[in-house]
């Protein structure tokens, strides 16, 4: 019979989450024979820019899952639709 894996899925803030996936790195918990999923709570921890290497590095294989809606915008969207119709109006009283 193979090896088991046991799972482990985390719903918590990220602050709370940081945290935890220390602790378990150093409990050996973050190996091969666990995996690891989290909730979008803590999954912006997984973005790329993070700072904190410290937790970065105790996450290394976890999967985050996020929701999507279909058609809705990006924040980033609408915030550069805010800003192009700030700069056309304010160009509209330089003409």
């Amino acid at each position: 019979m193979g090896m088991e894996t046991r799972i482990f899925l985390v719903h918590m803030t990220a602050s709370l989450g940081s945290k935890v996936f220390v602790h378990a790195k150093e409990a050996g918990i973050m190996s091969k024979g666990y995996a690891w999923i989290t909730t979008a709570g803590l999954s912006t921890l997984l973005h790329p820019k993070m700072e904190e290497a410290k937790v970065t590095g105790s996450m290394e294989g976890v999967l985050g899952v996020r929701p999507y809606e279909v058609g809705k915008p990006k924040d980033e969207d609408i915030h550069l639709s805010k800003f192009k119709l700030g700069v056309k109006r304010i160009a509209s009283r330089f003409n």
